[in-house]
C-alpha cells in the first residue's frame, strides 16, 4: 500500500501525462476507475482529496470538449455532484459556465440562461469567463429571436 500524499502525486503525474498526450477516451476511462478506487482515501487525506478534485474537473472537461448531446446530459448531474462535493473548489466559475451551457443545451433554456446571469455577478470573475458568458447570452438572446 502506497502512503496516501505518495498516491496523490502518482495519479496527478500519471493522469496528467495521459491527458497531455490528448487520449482522452483513455483518460476518461482511467480516470474514473481511479476515482472510483479511490474514493474511501480521499475522505482522510487532503493531497488525495485535491488530486480527485483536479482529476474529477479534468473529466468533466473532457466531457465537454466532446459536444454531443449525451455529454451535455452527463455533464449537469457530474457537475452538480462535483459542487456537492468540492464546495470551496477553484474551479467554481468555471464548471458554473458550464452547467449553464449544458443547461441549454439540455432544453432548459431558462435555468441555464439563470446560471450565466449569475456568473456575472461574481466577484474577482476572470475577463476570459465574464466575455465567454456574455457572448453565450448574447447567442442565447438572437437564437430566441430566430425561433
Amino acid at each position: 500500500s502506497m502512503p496516501p500524499n505518495e498516491l496523490a502525486l502518482f495519479i496527478d503525474q500519471y493522469l496528467g501525462s495521459i491527458y497531455e498526450m490528448g487520449d482522452m477516451k483513455k483518460f476518461k476511462k482511467l480516470g474514473t476507475a481511479i476515482l472510483k478506487d479511490t474514493d474511501k482515501y480521499g475522505v482522510n487525506n487532503p493531497f488525495v482529496e485535491r488530486s480527485r478534485m483536479r482529476l474529477s474537473y479534468l473529466i468533466i472537461e473532457t466531457i465537454f470538449s466532446e459536444d454531443t448531446k449525451e455529454s451535455y446530459l452527463i455533464l449537469e448531474n457530474k457537475i452538480k455532484n462535483f459542487k456537492n462535493k468540492f464546495k470551496d473548489s477553484s474551479y467554481k466559475n468555471r464548471l458554473d459556465y458550464l452547467l449553464g451551457i449544458s443547461l441549454i443545451n439540455n432544453k432548459k433554456e431558462k435555468e441555464g440562461e439563470e446560471v450565466l446571469r449569475n456568473i456575472l455577478k461574481y466577484k474577482g470573475l476572470p475577463n476570459h469567463l465574464r466575455e465567454l458568458v456574455k457572448s453565450e447570452l448574447t447567442l442565447l438572446k438572437i437564437n430566441n429571436r430566430t425561433i
